[in-house]
């Protein structure tokens, strides 16, 4: 009974229900967060750690969401990809990357994507627009991304400590889930 319960279970996108969306916001807005870690990381380490944080990112078609812990406000959130004529991004797919080279168009180092890496004057910062990734899940993905960077330090193979509760999945689990249905199967059983 519980194997078909787990195989019939919606995937993160369908979870809409579950999850409070905030305000939306009509005009483009740029934010960013900047990474607290300390001591500051290199830009090879942030790198790294940036590519393992887009491999637990899913981009979505146009009008699909998913699910991003509001820290500040307590829930959880949608982020959502919306249309407008400056998202001509394509099509948009889960990758897991194993290195900067792999990283799926929707991400960068500096100017252009919808989740942007960049280092001023040595601090990790990671960038967006409001419309696409509100602040409250902008900040979550920062909490992820210096988890990374702390294990980084740890060691090349070590593996996060997550100080939040996962943002791609309710109820929260200590880790961030995987997006694979064979892996959320597996993780139900």
């Amino acid at each position: 009974m519980d194997n078909a319960m787990s195989m019939t279970r919606p995937p993160v996108t369908q979870l809409r229900p579950l999850h409070t969306q905030q305000q939306s916001i009509e005009a483009s807005q740029p934010i960013s967060w900047t990474s607290s870690v300390e001591p500051r990381p290199d830009e090879e380490t942030a790198i790294k750690a940036f590519v393992k944080l887009v491999s637990h990112l899913v981009v979505l078609d146009e009008e699909e969401s998913f699910c991003i812990q509001d820290t500040k406000r307590g829930g959880f959130i949608l982020a959502q990809y919306s249309s407008s004529e400056r998202n001509e991004l394509g099509s948009f797919r889960f990758v897991k990357p194993e290195n900067h080279q792999d990283i799926p168009s929707d991400f960068s180092f500096g100017e252009g994507k919808i989740l942007q890496l960049h280092f001023e004057e040595h601090e990790v910062q990671l960038k967006t627009d409001a419309s696409i990734i509100p602040e409250a899940a902008l900040g979550a993905l920062g909490c992820m991304l210096d988890d990374i960077i702390t294990a980084l330090h740890r060691g090349h193979h070590a593996s996060p400590e997550w100080t939040q509760p996962s943002v791609l999945n309710f109820p929260p689990r200590s880790e961030p889930l995987s997006l694979s249905l064979e892996d959320v199967t597996s993780n139900d059983n």
